[in-house]
């Protein structure tokens, strides 16, 4: 984006060089090949750890034991209440913060917000160089008031005017789910 609303900021930017693309030799990206294979390998590990401390804390394993010892200062309590997305003027809307925690973005909110209250999930940051294990202590509005909410007609109106796509993932969103809940498959015909 190049417009900061909430800073009251505005970027330019513009294109300094131009090189042809290729395909490099292996000498020349050794180094980074090798360091985006370790990197993946590690995100790998490092979500199957999250899973584990989350199976364990929802079969009712003390969340603090399952905490290495030098791991301590990264353990969170009370984050306090915060969302989603973060209206920022009409039609602008932005991804919550919780400011303690590194790179939150659509892939932490996504499974936070799709996980059950009361059980732990694992939440990664947005550039999967972190796996939270998040436990959902409530949903502020609950679910059944947000539906409520949803169905007066200003917030309906409000949510189409959403101009970063999030009117079109929430609608794409609400068919997945119905097609999800009815066991309804989509079937391509070509002739």
């Amino acid at each position: 984006q190049t417009i900061d609303l909430e800073n009251e900021r505005w970027f330019v930017a513009w294109k300094a060089d131009f090189k042809e693309e290729y395909t490099p030799e292996l000498d020349e990206v050794r180094d980074e090949v090798v360091d985006a294979i370790r990197t993946a390998k590690a995100r790998e590990l490092a979500r199957e750890k999250a899973e584990a401390i989350a199976k364990q804390a929802n079969d009712g394993k003390a969340f603090e034991d399952l905490v290495d010892e030098n791991r301590e200062d990264v353990l969170f309590r009370d984050l306090g209440p915060f969302s989603w997305q973060t209206m920022r003027g009409f039609g602008s809307t932005a991804i919550g913060n919780v400011p303690e925690l590194d790179n939150v973005g659509q892939k932490f909110m996504k499974a936070v917000f799709n996980s059950t209250q009361g059980e732990f999930c694992v939440a990664p940051s947005e550039a999967g160089r972190v796996f939270y294990v998040v436990k959902v202590n409530a949903f502020q509005p609950q679910t059944q008031d947000l539906k409520t909410i949803f169905t007066q007609r200003s917030e309906r109106l409000m949510s189409q005017f959403m101009s970063d796509g999030s009117a079109e993932r929430v609608q794409r969103g609400f068919f997945e789910r119905i097609d999800e809940e009815t066991g309804f498959t989509r079937y391509e015909f070509s002739e």
